[in-house]
């Protein structure tokens, strides 16, 4: 019974926010205008782009669950993905998601910091493909950002602190491939959890 009342709120509050979206006349008038001049070889490519990329982060995501040893259905790690990603859509941030991912597998019984890390080492491994994008991106597009000073200086701000942020995370890598987080000393705070990270 359970299973049926939550089915039925998530259809009630799908249409709900389609309804809404729709609401307004004009709206629908310039959906109708703009699908009807998209170019649909681009609007397919894409679809099967962001489908593709979904897919990709759904294994992504199960990597790290199988890492620290939560064990969910394919179906439940894509639907609990699916409704992290709505939750990023509609609440400010984009930590809302990983939040209510998070206490999802608390709620179902695994540990706490296993159900954190494995949202936050999502997050992580998806930045590692931003800087990379950020890089090609500034470096294929260097003249036309620095024609205002603004960009210019926004651009310098982002790219020191993606070598930064490379620079930790490289500094992590090796710290957890040669076993350095045991040599932390005893009486550190929160040792354990940075063991853990």
């Amino acid at each position: 019974m359970k299973r049926w009342i939550i089915l039925f709120l998530q259809s009630v509050v799908t249409i709900g926010l389609l309804c809404w979206l729709f609401r307004d006349g004009s709206m629908r008038e310039k959906l109708i205008t703009i699908a009807g001049h998209c170019d649909m070889r681009w609007l397919t490519a894409g679809l099967v782009a962001c489908g593709v990329l979904n897919i990709m982060g759904i294994f992504r995501w199960r990597i790290f669950l199988r890492a620290l040893e939560i064990d969910i259905s394919l179906w439940k790690s894509t639907q609990l993905y699916f409704i992290g990603a709505f939750f990023n859509l509609i609440m400010i941030g984009s930590v809302g998601g990983d939040a209510v991912k998070a206490g999802y597998l608390m709620a179902g019984g695994y540990k706490k910091t296993s159900a954190l890390f494995s949202v936050l080492l999502d997050r992580i491994s998806g930045f590692g493909a931003l800087i990379v994008a950020s890089i090609v991106f500034i470096t294929l597009r260097y003249q036309w950002l620095m024609q205002s000073p603004l960009v210019a200086g926004l651009i310098y701000f982002v790219f020191v602190f993606l070598i930064g942020a490379s620079i930790v995370l490289s500094i992590s890598l090796v710290v957890a491939v040669n076993g350095l987080q045991q040599r932390l000393p005893q009486f550190l705070p929160f040792r354990q959890t940075l063991i853990d990270i």
